[in-house]
C-alpha cells in the first residue's frame, strides 16, 4: 500500500479464511510493538483495535486534510471502536482491552494513539 501525505487511511486486515491471526496475549502485544516501530515513525495513530481474527488500524500521515467526504473519518473512527461490540466479544467498547476507545474514554493513558490529531480532527467516541 502506497500511503500520500495528509491523508486518514483505515488499514485492516483478515486472518485467511477468518481465521485468528491472534493466539496469545503476547501475539496482541507483538504485534503492538510491531506498530509502535513501524508505523508511529510516518503517521499518527487515531484508533485502532486488534481482535482475534483481524486488525483495524486508522492513521493520519503527516499534516490536516480537507475531506470532501467530512463524515467518513467520524464513520470509520466509531466502526473500529464498536467492533467488538458488534461482533459479540463484549458488550461495551470499554470491555475491551485491545482498542483504543480505553485511552480516549480516560480509562488507559495509552502512548500510541495521537490523541490532539484526533480532537484537531474533530474525532471523538461517540
Amino acid at each position: 500500500m502506497q500511503f500520500t501525505t495528509d491523508h486518514i487511511y483505515h488499514i485492516y486486515n483478515r486472518g485467511n479464511n477468518s481465521q485468528p491471526i491472534f493466539f496469545s496475549t503476547e501475539n496482541y502485544l507483538f504485534f503492538l510493538k510491531k506498530i509502535r516501530k513501524h508505523i508511529l515513525p510516518h503517521a499518527d495513530i487515531l484508533a485502532w483495535c486488534l481482535m482475534l481474527n483481524h486488525f483495524h488500524l486508522m492513521v493520519y500521515v503527516n499534516s490536516v486534510e480537507v475531506f470532501h467526504e467530512k463524515e467518513y473519518p467520524q464513520v470509520c473512527f466509531n466502526y473500529i471502536h464498536q467492533n467488538p461490540v458488534k461482533s459479540g466479544l463484549v458488550k461495551t467498547p470499554a470491555e475491551w482491552e485491545f482498542s483504543s476507545y480505553r485511552d480516549y474514554v480516560g480509562l488507559r493513558d495509552g502512548k500510541m494513539i495521537n490523541r490532539e490529531k484526533a480532537a484537531e480532527l474533530g474525532l471523538k467516541i461517540s
